[in-house]
Formats: structure tokens, sequence, C-alpha cells
């Protein structure tokens, strides 16, 4: 587990991160589903690409959009 520094624009290079992690995992054996977890800081178009690129499950904590999208969950 990575932590983000928690400052403002710590959302940064979150993608990378999030990318990393996952390969990681599964570098060390992770077989069955992964779920990354982020608080509003990740919820990004880049975070979400990433996730929907390496086939795992994500989902977002944060404040609810006017459209009522607060999280999104893939589906193998």
């Amino acid at each position: 587990m990575r932590l983000r520094a928690g400052k403002t624009g710590s959302g940064t290079g979150a993608a990378r991160m999030v990318a990393q992690a996952i390969t990681t995992a599964r570098m060390c054996g992770a077989a069955g589903k992964i779920m990354v977890r982020e608080d509003s800081a990740y919820g990004n178009n880049r975070v979400v690409r990433a996730c929907i690129n390496a086939r795992v499950e994500f989902s977002f904590a944060g404040d609810q959009e006017p459209t009522g999208a607060a999280g999104h969950r893939l589906h193998r």
C-alpha cells in the first residue's frame, strides 16, 4: 500500500503510481481481483485510464458530481 502526500495537487503523478502499484502486486503473485481505491485527489481521467488499461476494479471516494457519478467500477 502506498499513500499520497495529502497536500493540494498531490494527485500529480497518480496514474503512474497506480500503474506501478498494480504491476508490483502482480509481480508479487497477486492472481485474484485487484481493487484500486482512491480519494478525490486521484479521481482524474489519467487514473481511470490506468485502471481500465490494467483491467482492475476501481472506486473513488469524494464529493458527488451533479450528474451523480461519484464512483466507477470495471467488471471483467
